[in-house]
């Protein structure tokens, strides 16, 4: 049985409040034990589950942040590309944002380059083509189909090299798992080694945790893409196999070279495990109930066995938690933010909205502040300037007509600004509420150079105010153009 709603949040956010200790405000950057190579986008995923529960604007900020340093982060490595391109197609679902959405595919096409014919298909590990590995495909397989689900008319990277083309996310999500499915990686134990060798066929390397989560993520999408249950039951085959032989005796999650920390990647891996895990048994927990209880008693060990005084937590999830670091915290964190998740349903499987109603600053009332035309990249007849003091603000009218306020519920609010000054905080206030105090709008590197951030709300029926405040009891700070706001 799944923890208490409120223990299951309360230990999400004391292990994300840990693993926060590894990350910084000011630059936006984690220290993880690979440096900022992949780990740091495990890490932003935590995050992101500890969000979407929560919707407390600091956990968005971190978000935010993070983004604002690794945008356009390429590496010699495909799949390091992919844990960030999927890291971001999670910020995008829970924030609604499209600039998430818009880098992933950026993400997806450059990974794309890395797909030949040898050995039958399947993308290399590395740009220098020497290793066909299950991680990259895996993550290139996750990655499409959840592209197909959020983009609609499909015009992804086409087979063959990227660019437009009908269905083309689809067609690459299906064309990967027929071949990961044919080249043997998935062993006769159901379980998936780490590649193949230099005649095409499986590596008999380790078969570590992290190969069978990604996966299970895959094959929910695929189902969730096509409705073909048959992808739900070979993620189950995998997920059986998994927690019946990669477990200490008593059943908690244990990584092949355990207990040795030296192979400092796999000190994440049992964390993205789990995440694949949960999605399975959120899609299906008539199929897949042993999975929520397996999940359930490993966050009851690794809480109970292997935390610190400091709500670090551990390598070893049946305990001692001995020495933690951002991996550890990260992995142990996944788990716990996907418990409380489920609680709740488990990850949105809500796309967001799309469209929405723009309204520009020469529509909005400016306290103390002129609309002015000198920087480009505006989208109206100007933008917001001259905002570094108390009594300032910006103040929209939503009538609710152009916007559907037929009833109360949330709607997603998306600020377009430039912060050439560097990090910019506003409190954020609809109807004469606060709904965040410290509102970051990250520094952009230029006043011509423009960004957005989202946040969900929530609007009364008829019409809403939304305004953004300068008040420095408040600790807003720094000067900020905004262009315009849309409401979705």
């Amino acid at each position: 049985m799944l923890a208490s709603a409120e223990i299951a949040l309360d230990r999400d956010r004391r292990a994300t409040g840990r693993l926060l200790t590894y990350f910084s405000p000011k630059t936006g950057g984690w220290v993880t034990p690979t440096g900022e190579a992949w780990q740091p986008a495990l890490a932003i995923e935590a995050v992101v589950n500890t969000y979407e529960r929560t919707r407390q604007i600091a956990y968005l900020n971190v978000i935010e942040k993070s983004f604002a340093r690794y945008r356009g982060r390429r590496s010699k490595f495909y799949d390091d590309d992919g844990w960030y391109l999927n890291a971001w197609l999670r910020a995008y679902d829970v924030t609604g944002d499209p600039k998430y959405l818009d880098e992933a595919r950026a993400l997806f096409a450059a990974m794309s380059d890395g797909w030949d014919d040898t050995c039958g298909g399947g993308l290399w590990w590395r740009r220098d083509r020497t290793y066909k590995n299950a991680i990259t495909n895996e993550l290139f397989l996750l990655a499409a189909a959840r592209l197909h689900r959020r983009t609609h008319t499909d015009g992804g990277a086409t087979l063959g090299g990227s660019g437009g083309g009908s269905d083309g996310y689809l067609e690459w999500a299906l064309r990967t798992w027929a071949w990961f499915d044919a080249s043997g990686m998935i062993n006769s134990a159901h379980l998936v080694n780490d590649g193949l060798d230099g005649s095409c066929a499986n590596n008999g390397d380790t078969t570590w945790t992290y190969n069978q989560g990604v996966i299970l993520g895959g094959l929910v999408e695929l189902w969730r893409a096509t409705g073909e249950g048959l992808y739900l039951e070979r993620a189950r085959r995998i997920a059986d196999a998994a927690i019946a032989t990669l477990v200490y005796s008593g059943g908690i999650l244990r990584e092949p070279n355990e207990p040795s920390a030296e192979n400092k990647d796999a000190q994440v891996f049992k964390g993205i495990f789990t995440q694949g895990l949960a999605r399975l048994y959120a899609a299906d927990r008539v199929e897949g109930s042993s999975y929520g209880a397996f999940l359930a008693a490993n966050a009851e060990a690794v809480w109970n066995s292997s935390r610190d005084p400091s709500d670090g937590l551990g390598l070893i999830w049946r305990g001692p938690a001995g020495r933690v670091n951002a991996a550890t915290q990260a992995s142990a964190g996944l788990l716990l933010g996907e418990v409380a998740l489920l609680d709740a349903g488990g990850e949105t499987a809500r796309l967001p909205a799309e469209g929405g109603t723009m309204y520009g600053v020469q529509t909005a009332t400016l306290a103390g502040l002129a609309s002015e035309a000198i920087h480009g990249g505006y989208t109206g007849s100007g933008y917001a300037a001259g905002w570094h003091m108390d009594g300032q603000y910006v103040s929209f009218e939503i009538d609710g007509v152009e916007v559907d306020v037929s009833a109360a519920q949330t709607h997603t609010l998306t600020f377009r600004y430039a912060a050439g000054a560097g990090d910019a905080f506003r409190y954020l206030e609809v109807n004469g509420i606060g709904q965040a105090d410290m509102m970051l709008f990250a520094g952009t590197g230029g006043w011509d150079r423009y960004a957005t951030v989202s946040v969900d709300v929530p609007l009364r029926r008829g019409p809403n105010t939304v305004s953004l405040v300068y008040d420095s009891s408040r600790r807003s700070r720094n000067f900020l153009n905004l262009d315009c706001l849309r409401v979705r």
